[in-house]
């Protein structure tokens, strides 16, 4: 709002970070499980109690102390527990990004940036 930069938001290459992320996990002692297709969450407790303590994968069980959830805005398995409202899908929407690799110079000139300035360009509408 004031024209300042939001020191506190991040771009990044998800194919790189989700790299590094599970590297990190796993020398921190997570167990990282690929490959597999997780059928179901396991809860114990009710209502505002109710928790994660593992996954289901098809017949196999695995416990956690901690279960981090990724499905991003599918959120299946919450809803299927319980554990979220279904998603309205009239608040969904689709993204494609494409990546070109330019020179600075060259990318400072087409989009008239300068220094350290970023850019973003969404489009919005129906698809007719």
């Amino acid at each position: 709002e004031d024209g300042q930069p939001n020191e506190e938001s991040y771009v990044v290459l998800r194919a790189k970070f989700d790299k590094w992320l599970a590297e990190e996990a796993e020398k921190k002692g997570a167990l990282l499980v690929s490959n597999v297709q997780v059928t179901d969450l396991i809860t114990e407790g009710e209502g505002k109690k109710q928790r994660v303590v593992g996954v289901r994968c098809h017949d196999d069980e695995v416990y956690a102390k901690l279960v981090i959830i990724a499905e991003g805005s599918n959120t299946l398995l919450l809803e299927k527990t319980g554990l979220t409202a279904p998603t309205d899908p009239s608040t969904m929407a689709v993204g494609v990004k494409e990546v070109y690799k330019l020179k600075k110079e060259d990318l400072e000139n087409r989009l008239m940036l300068s220094g350290d300035d970023g850019m973003a360009w969404l489009t919005l509408g129906d698809m007719t």
